[in-house]
């Protein structure tokens, strides 16, 4: 071999290991991201946030991070696997990173960082940013909105001069007739309840009754038939004892069997006696009070018919004082359409601005693997 030769292969076997070590391995990175923000519309979840990290952003965050020994990313993932806390999010999060050279722990959180950079910035855009400016562009509007309402509900008081006391006596007689009806109403409805309830009961007790007392014949007749069974047996025992017979001691054992039958029904009996006496006294405590019940709805629905009467009577009253109103001037439904927008105005001024203050920046924070 010739010295150019040598030469040649002594550069091929410098070069190799080179070239192996810069070719790309993938590495597995991984975290968990505790996000903590304030009271959002927006909640987040594993698909929201993986499709944020599957922007093509989070691959320039990477390279940014790695410089050029990053060739790309793959299985780019974030899910939520516990049940989470309002305003608390639990983020594991991960990737496998396709670089060049050794791949150290730096690089590790340099990766896990760069994702967190795009995620964050994002994250913060949707639940802080975004909401923060739609909110306050809804509060400046309901602002002058409000602003609008006021004065226009002063400009119809002040054109409004004339009231009518018998329209504001009849709608507050209405308002309280309707209470009364409302409260009727519920007595009428308790006291049927309760009715239906007693009747359910009663009936589920005589059914009871019926049913324990006919078990208690059944087991009376049977009782019956094991003592005239125990006296054909001891007839029997008392023959073949006397003469001599081999199956004295099968007589004795069915004489015991039919015996403790006995014993058994005979406690059944007095069990069911007892359920049986417990079901009675309960069906005529039932029995007694159904006709209290029955008496206390007719007379509450005697009083919610009264009451009806009397609320149709008024209302009629009522239309007769509104026309009147109405002939003296149209500023009264003007009017209380401006109460109701100067009041809904300020009710969603009041929720845009506590929604406002209820928004916090999120915070991370990142539990690295080691």
């Amino acid at each position: 071999m010739n010295t150019a030769t040598r030469t040649i292969a002594s550069l091929a076997l410098l070069v190799a290991p080179t070239l192996v070590a810069q070719d790309a391995q993938t590495h597995n990175v991984n975290a968990v991201v505790l996000i903590r923000c304030g009271t959002t519309t927006l909640t987040l979840n594993g698909r929201l946030l993986e499709s944020v990290l599957l922007e093509p952003a989070t691959d320039d965050a990477l390279r940014k991070a790695l410089g050029e020994r990053f060739e790309g990313a793959e299985r780019i993932h974030a899910n939520l696997p516990v049940t989470q806390s309002a305003g608390a999010y639990q983020v594991h999060m991960g990737a496998t990173i396709r670089a060049t050279g050794a791949f150290s722990a730096k690089d590790h959180d340099d990766a896990i960082d760069a994702m967190l950079g795009h995620l964050s910035a994002r994250v913060d855009h949707l639940l802080y940013h975004e909401p923060k400016h739609r909110l306050a562009e809804r509060r400046d509007a309901l602002r002058e909105r409000l602003h609008a309402a006021r004065n226009t509900l002063v400009k119809l008081r002040n054109e409004q001069q004339r009231t009518t006391t018998v329209d504001a006596e009849l709608s507050q007689e209405l308002r309280a007739l309707n209470e009364q009806l409302l409260a009727v109403r519920l007595d009428v409805s308790t006291e049927e309840r309760a009715r239906e309830h007693l009747a359910e009961l009663r009936d589920r007790n005589v059914q009871m009754r019926d049913k324990l007392r006919a078990d208690r014949r059944a087991r009376q007749a049977t009782l019956t038939e094991l003592s005239v069974a125990k006296n054909e047996l001891r007839d029997l025992l008392a023959r073949a004892a006397q003469e001599g017979r081999d199956d004295v001691s099968a007589i004795e054992t069915r004489l015991q069997d039919t015996q403790a039958r006995a014993e058994t029904i005979s406690t059944d009996l007095t069990d069911l006696g007892e359920v049986l006496k417990d079901v009675e006294s309960m069906l005529t405590v039932v029995l007694e009070q159904l006709p209290q019940v029955e008496l206390k709805v007719q007379r509450a629905r005697a009083r919610l018919e009264s009451l009806e009467k009397s609320y149709r009577d008024l209302q009629q009253r009522a239309v007769v004082a509104h026309d009147r109103v109405e002939k003296l001037g149209d500023a009264a439904f003007s009017i209380e359409m401006a109460k109701i927008d100067e009041q809904v105005a300020r009710e969603q001024l009041v929720a845009v601005e506590t929604q406002l203050a209820q928004l916090e920046q999120p915070r991370y924070e990142v539990l690295r693997p080691r």
